[in-house]
C-alpha cells in the first residue's frame, strides 16, 4: 500500500502483492514490474505509471494482474508472464508508448466495455501462445499506432493520428471508423 506521496524517478520497482495508491505516485521515468506467484490487484487512484510490466508467475488461473481502475502508462507495457484482467472492473486502458505481448502473456477482456486507447506513438506486438490477443475496444487518438503482429479488436475507431497495419492481419469484429483527419495505413 502506498500511503505516502513516493516520486519513483528512475527507480525500478518490483511488486510482489497487490499496488494499492492511497496518495500520490509520480512516476518520472521507472519501471513498474509484477512479479508476484498469486493474483494481483492494481489500484492505481488516479496515479499514471510509466513503465509497466508484468511477469507473474503463479500457477494457472492465479497469475492475474487485476486492474481495479482507470491503468494509465506513459511509457511502455510489457507483458512477459500472466494475464492482465481488464474484464473484472472494466477499467479504461490508456497506453502512450509500445505494447509487448509476451509467449506467456494474455489479456483478458471478458465482456469488457471500457476502451483501450492509445493515446501516444505505439507499436503492438503479440507473440503470445494462443494467437492475437482481443483488445476490445481500441482507439488511435495519439500520434500512431502501428502493428508488428496480427491483432484482434471488436471496435477500432481512429481518431486522431495514424493507424499503420504495417502489412499485418486486423480482425475487427465490429465497427471500424477513421476520422478524416485520420489516417489508416495498410502497409
Amino acid at each position: 500500500d502506498l500511503n505516502n506521496k513516493i516520486d519513483a524517478d528512475g527507480a525500478a520497482i518490483n511488486v510482489g502483492g497487490d499496488w494499492t495508491n492511497n496518495d500520490t505516485f509520480t512516476a518520472g521515468v521507472s519501471t513498474v514490474t509484477f512479479d508476484g506467484v498469486i493474483d494481483q490487484t492494481v489500484s492505481s487512484s488516479g496515479s499514471s505509471f510509466n513503465h509497466f510490466t508484468m511477469n507473474n508467475t503463479g500457477p494457472a488461473y492465479q497469475d492475474d494482474i487485476i486492474i481495479a481502475d482507470a491503468l494509465d502508462i506513459n511509457g511502455n507495457l510489457t507483458i512477459t508472464s500472466g494475464w492482465l484482467d481488464l474484464e473484472s472492473n472494466n477499467p479504461a486502458v490508456n497506453t502512450a508508448g509500445n505494447v509487448t505481448i509476451q509467449a506467456n502473456g494474455y489479456v483478458y477482456v471478458g465482456s469488457r466495455t471500457a476502451n483501450w486507447i492509445f493515446d501516444g506513438a505505439s507499436i503492438v506486438t503479440d507473440s503470445s501462445n494462443g494467437g492475437a490477443q482481443d483488445l476490445q475496444g481500441v482507439v488511435v487518438n495519439g500520434v500512431s499506432l502501428t502493428l508488428a503482429s496480427a491483432a484482434l479488436v471488436e471496435t477500432m475507431t481512429v481518431s486522431a493520428g495514424t493507424f499503420d497495419l504495417a502489412g499485418f492481419n486486423l480482425t475487427v469484429n465490429g465497427a471500424l471508423i477513421v476520422n478524416a483527419s485520420s489516417i489508416l495505413q495498410l502497409e
